[in-house]
């Protein structure tokens, strides 16, 4: 048991001791310190305080035997309570960074919409996340390049897909280029509800373009339906040129890309 989850403590915000002394005392069921200490491999006096950081936590419960024993609460109810805790700490950085970014901003220390900036994202699911943080800003237009693996990818990504519906209702029009399969067909299908789908067969690569404002292009492609792929590597940029290169580069695989629809129905397929 200890092996399946003790790395998921950790992410959920224990140190590797407080995790390790959870796991004995999940193992044990109602246990002294000693005991606790000795399935631990753990010093009794660094137990003991181990025990009290997870009883604040609400993780153990001592009870009224002497000596003092404690019990862990259930495996399951540990991971939702941690769980709510971090949920509740990331909801109190997002407040604070939303008040100092507003502050920045009535000091006038943002960065100018007018400054070039290029940066290169390594990770599938930091430029998914870069795609949201764009998608979100955008008024007008978001144009999305992208190959059979990566409309099944994005419509896994829950949150790409909650920001598109948002933007969506909010007025912003959707253009998607890939190669439509049986394979994503479901997942064509989910995209066509939020935006203007085209079809072009062999379509690799993976590109987008946000209000002609910022674009993005993959270097390095790794086209496996992973939901992360340290190897992947995209370039982002503001710089005016090159977004303006990106969006031609769309409109012309647009112009040639087949409509979703018949494409859909050439297959023997309902749209």
């Amino acid at each position: 048991m200890e092996e399946g989850y003790f790395p998921f403590m950790v992410e959920l915000g224990l140190t590797n001791s407080e995790a390790k002394v959870y796991m004995a005392a999940v193992n044990l069921g109602p246990a002294s310190t000693t005991e606790i200490a000795t399935a631990a491999d753990k010093e009794r006096s660094n137990t003991h305080h181990l025990l009290q950081r997870l009883e604040q936590l609400g993780l153990v419960e001592a009870t009224l035997d002497s000596p003092t024993r404690f019990r862990a609460i259930d495996l399951g109810e540990a991971i939702d309570h941690l769980f709510s805790l971090q949920s509740v700490k990331y909801h109190k950085l997002d407040e604070r960074r939303k008040t100092m970014q507003a502050h920045l901003s009535s000091l006038g220390m943002g960065v100018g919409r007018d400054v070039e900036t290029y940066s290169v994202i390594k990770g599938r699911a930091r430029t998914y996340l870069r795609m949201i943080e764009s998608m979100s800003a955008c008024e007008k237009e978001v144009s999305l390049l992208l190959s059979a693996n990566g409309v099944t990818r994005l419509r896994r990504f829950g949150s790409f897909m909650q920001t598109m519906k948002e933007r969506s209702r909010a007025g912003v029009e959707f253009r998607v280029i890939t190669e439509i399969s049986r394979s994503n067909i479901d997942d064509v299908r989910v995209f066509g509800k939020l935006a203007e789908l085209r079809h072009i067969r062999n379509q690799s690569t993976n590109a987008s373009v946000y209000d002609s404002k910022v674009g993005s292009v993959a270097l390095v492609i790794n086209d496996n339906l992973d939901d992360d792929a340290p190897e992947h590597v995209a370039l982002w940029t503001n710089g005016g040129s090159f977004v303006k290169m990106l969006r031609d580069f769309f409109d012309s695989v647009w112009f040639v890309a087949a409509p979703a629809t018949p494409t859909l129905k050439s297959m023997g397929l309902k749209p």
